[in-house]
């Protein structure tokens, strides 16, 4: 379902070209092993942070 919202997204013009499959593995990957460090250490990391960090690695990457 990820790899197809992400392929339709290229497809409009809205996300840059790009391997559909391995974006949706990589965004899958990155929300797997934050969920884990949350649930590992939930009172240091909250879960609101997570989302708009994630988010933003995710959508702008980390290069200025």
């Amino acid at each position: 379902m990820i790899e197809e919202i992400i392929q339709e997204g290229i497809e409009r013009g809205v996300f840059k070209e790009t391997d559909f499959e391995v974006a949706a593995v990589s965004l899958i990957g990155m929300i797997n092993l934050t969920a884990l460090h949350w649930f590992m250490f939930k009172e240091e990391f909250p879960v609101e942070k997570i989302a708009t960090e994630v988010s933003e690695i995710y959508f702008s990457g980390l290069i200025k």
